[in-house]
């Protein structure tokens, strides 16, 4: 046995991938996504006996702003026909060294009932359950009235000149700072990777909620990554956050999982 931690993926490491995540799929007790563009660090266990086979992967994805006291999240496979050999345990091991003393995040899905006991032997508690919303860009780019697919809704309850600054935080994160005039009306933020978006911290001010700012606000940064040429933008929203969730749906996002987040 041995384990490789790597920031980028060989070909080869990438082959080895596909064909883990091919076998979890499978198996299909739960959706499997490989988190390949949005892991900072990724752990890979491979059995030796007979040849290198991958066994098991862990995908470490640390917060994109530093010291912003975020959790880092963990997302591991095991082979389905590897399980129950401690290989999850050796490789959560692995990447201790590199949480330090950042809480950390497991996303699993409901139903998937190896994951759960998993995280339950390591001590890791319930905190929320989340969707994952996805959002396709591809043809959108001209504010998403290309390709003949039309406009995106948009309300226009909350009438006024949307000034929008936008800042480099980091590496491919962007915050948006909107305003109608009288400072800081609304906020959100967007991590960039190969082909995606990542759109996290939507948030409108008190006062001037329901009355279609944050449609607009949304479609002015959805306009933006589009025209850059971002194909897809994903996003996770608490389950329990109703105007949230209604606000993505019209405005395009559909629910592709549900994820429970265990704290460890």
């Amino acid at each position: 046995m041995k384990i490789i931690k790597t920031a980028a993926l060989t070909k080869a490491r990438m082959r080895d991938l596909a064909g883990l995540e091919a076998a979890c799929q499978t198996e299909g007790s739960a959706p499997v996504r490989f988190p390949l563009e949005d892991a900072d660090s990724v752990f890979l266990l491979y059995e030796t006996d007979a040849g290198d086979r991958l066994a098991a992967a862990l995908f470490l994805i640390m917060p994109q702003i530093p010291d912003s006291n975020e959790p880092a999240e963990c997302i591991a496979y095991t082979h389905p026909a590897l399980r129950r050999k401690g290989y999850f345990s050796r490789l959560f091991e692995a990447a201790k060294a590199e949480i330090e003393e950042t809480d950390l995040f497991f996303p699993v899905s409901q139903n998937s009932e190896g994951a759960l006991k998993a995280l339950e032997a390591l001590g890791a508690d319930f905190s929320h359950a989340e969707y994952r919303m996805e959002l396709s860009l591809a043809g959108r780019a001209a504010s998403f009235g290309s390709a003949g697919q039309g406009p995106l809704p948009q309300d226009r309850d909350c009438a006024g000149p949307l000034l929008c600054t936008v800042t480099e935080e980091a590496d491919d994160v962007r915050s948006y700072s909107f305003s109608l005039g009288n400072g800081e009306d609304a906020v959100c933020h967007t991590v960039r990777y190969q082909t995606s978006a990542c759109l996290y911290g939507l948030s409108v001010r008190p006062g001037l909620r329901n009355q279609g700012l944050g449609s607009r606000c949304l479609l002015r940064v959805l306009t933006s990554l589009a025209q850059e040429g971002a194909r897809l933008v994903f996003l996770h929203v608490s389950g329990d956050n109703l105007p949230a969730v209604s606000l993505y749906k019209k405005t395009g996002f559909r629910v592709t999982e549900t994820l429970s987040y265990y704290l460890y």
